[in-house]
């Protein structure tokens, strides 16, 4: 153990003996280990908190039916902007209409191919 000080004056260092050596490879697997199951579990909770962000946009959208149709623009805007954010992100072709206008199959499809890309990056 080092063991520094600088309140005044020069620079102290001491070198202080421990008392065992520890098994640190064990541990560090261990610990390497569960970091990489909460930063799995973290990635995947992501993967489907965008699938569930996605459906979202898709049922508030279709609940709004035309009432008011230019203040739901900015956000049929933004979900179209979020399906193509999925798409490029994940290497799949863009679609060639809006959110608005794509089937549940369509959206089904872009949702499996976010989650197959997602699940290949995984390891």
């Amino acid at each position: 153990m080092l063991v520094g000080s600088h309140d005044a004056g020069p620079w102290l260092v001491t070198v202080q003996p421990v008392p065992r050596v520890s098994g640190h490879a064990t541990a560090s697997r261990r610990i390497n280990d569960e970091r990489r199951e909460r930063h799995l579990a973290a990635f995947r909770q992501v993967t489907e908190e965008q699938v569930d962000r996605l459906w979202e946009y898709r049922t508030t959208i279709k609940g709004f039916g035309f009432r008011d149709r230019v203040r739901l623009r900015p956000y049929i805007e933004n979900a179209d902007a979020h399906v193509r954010t999925l798409c490029r992100a994940s290497g799949q072709p863009l679609p060639s209409r809006s959110i608005t206008r794509i089937n549940d199959a369509e959206l089904e499809a872009i949702v499996e191919g976010w989650r197959a890309d997602r699940r290949s990056r995984e390891s």
